[in-house]
């Protein structure tokens, strides 16, 4: 029996001395993968007197998340580990008579049920990263089109281009609002069928687009056929049940409308879509304005 709590004694030792090894590690390799970042971009921008707007400071910010929140999900699965540890290193310096049988098989299922779930979690974690850390990039990519964009029409296919990336839109569309004739005009489409023609008009009375531009706000509908905004006998069936229709302003008016359908996988548009695109169309407002204003003046100037 003593011979028996010996070797018990000297394999609960082992546990312990390679425990606190694996903590030291963890710790050390913590410290390296999170501070060495923060060292690296240091050094960077102070050698190249690099200066972040604020699109870049927020991706790097993001990404330093992303980073923290893995080591984050690593500690708690080792943490998980020890405690496995720690529970073998008992039973080690225990007489056999003394175990519960099957207690050990029961913590170590619920040890790795705990560890499935922090997987998944890290999972959830780094996909909704990797999403913001897409719409910022993308983001940027629009703020510098609309740096040096010099026609609203382009500008507006760039805005569609970029929308329909962040919102995972198979199908969408711009429409220049015309008030005085009351009609839209296509000036940029992606996957509508090749009848809808640049250029081509849409009395505003008769589209469900007329909402917005009535109420200068965006409709969001998750399913056409039960909204009741738009609801009415005889409505036409559209191949997409969820759609989001965006106003672009400029000079507090309604310039333009964005039309978003057929979302991938068949998902619908909701709140978070809306957010993205409203900024987004935000971003380049003031370029729109801009736009604008030098149409306004060269159209003065050839009239004189």
């Amino acid at each position: 029996m003593r011979q028996g709590n010996a070797g018990a004694t000297v394999k609960s030792g082992v546990f312990d001395s390679r425990s606190r090894g694996l903590q030291v590690n963890l710790i050390i390799v913590e410290a390296l993968v999170f501070v060495l970042p923060f060292l690296v971009f240091a050094y960077l921008f102070i050698k190249n007197q690099v200066v972040l707007d604020r699109v870049q400071m927020l991706i790097v910010a993001l990404i330093l998340m992303l980073i923290l929140a893995g080591l984050i999900m690593l500690r708690q699965i080792f943490d998980r580990f020890f405690v496995l540890a720690s529970s073998i290193k008992k039973t080690l310096g225990q007489e056999p008579d003394g175990v519960a049988p099957g207690a050990n098989a029961d913590e170590l299922h619920e040890i790795t049920a705990a560890f499935e779930s922090l997987v998944h979690r890290f999972e959830a974690t780094t996909t909704d990263l990797e999403k913001r850390v897409f719409e910022l990039l993308v983001v940027k990519e629009l703020i510098e089109a609309a740096a040096t964009a010099k026609d609203i029409d382009a500008l507006l296919d760039v805005l569609l281009q970029k929308v329909m990336a962040v919102t995972r839109s198979q199908t969408g569309s711009v429409f220049m609002v015309d008030s005085k004739s009351e009609v839209f005009r296509l000036i940029a489409s992606r996957g509508l069928a090749t009848e809808w023609q640049q250029n081509v008009c849409l009395d505003i009375k008769d589209s469900i687009s007329r909402l917005v531009v009535e109420y200068r706000r965006p409709l969001l509908v998750e399913n056409i056929e039960t909204d009741i905004r738009i609801g009415r006998p005889g409505n036409p069936k559209y191949g997409s049940p969820s759609f989001l229709v965006m106003p672009v302003f400029a000079k507090e008016n309604v310039i333009a409308v964005v039309n978003l359908s057929q979302k991938d996988k068949g998902e619908i548009f909701d709140a978070d879509d809306q957010q993205m695109a409203s900024l987004m169309i935000g971003e380049i407002a003031f370029a729109l304005e801009n736009i604008t204003l030098h149409s306004e003046i060269g159209a003065y100037i050839d009239s004189l």
